[in-house]
């Protein structure tokens, strides 16, 4: 079951290389004749499947690249249209089909707008979770500079200075 380590492959682990991890006491014994013995291997692989079966918190994992594309296009789908935003949904789209590393304005993007969707979820206003979403990343490097110079009409002057674009 999710949040549980199945007992036999929690011994397996543990015992690979020769050496028992107990999680018991060792002084633990039982009476054998006129001495004390160890509880033995099978008593000690009882005991420690019973404390190993104990559910343990599932580990975070980070959603998929196609996950977050798809969470960040049902964000946006709720704010007004915008073709920039569709321009960098576009590469996002693009490099998790050719499996090339993101860009550094594509993962901010990505983000960016993983931030403002968490804060909006919580019923917070777009304006406030704009701004914070906005800290996420270094001003002006969210968007390409492809997307930049594609859409330079959508963008001020400092987003082309920033990146080095001259305004044609």
């Amino acid at each position: 079951a999710i949040g549980h380590l199945a007992p036999d492959a929690a011994l397996a682990a543990l015992t690979a290389g020769g050496g028992l991890v107990a999680a018991r006491s060792a002084s633990a014994g039982v009476r054998v004749g006129d001495g004390i013995a160890d509880l033995g291997t099978a008593a000690r692989t009882a005991t420690l499947a019973e404390d190993l079966a104990v559910p343990v918190p599932p580990v975070g994992i980070e959603p998929s690249l196609s996950d977050q594309i798809a969470r960040a296009e049902q964000h946006l789908s709720r704010l007004h249209h915008s073709v920039t935003n569709d321009a960098m949904l576009a590469r996002l789209r693009s490099a998790a089909i050719d499996g090339r590393p993101l860009h550094e304005t594509e993962l901010n993007f990505l983000r960016h707008e993983m931030k403002e969707a968490e804060l909006m979820d919580t019923g917070m206003g777009w304006e406030e979770a704009h701004a914070i979403a906005g800290q996420t990343h270094p001003t002006y490097t969210n968007y390409h500079p492809e997307v930049i110079e594609q859409f330079s009409d959508r963008f001020g002057i400092k987003w082309r200075e920033y990146w080095g674009i001259e305004l044609q």
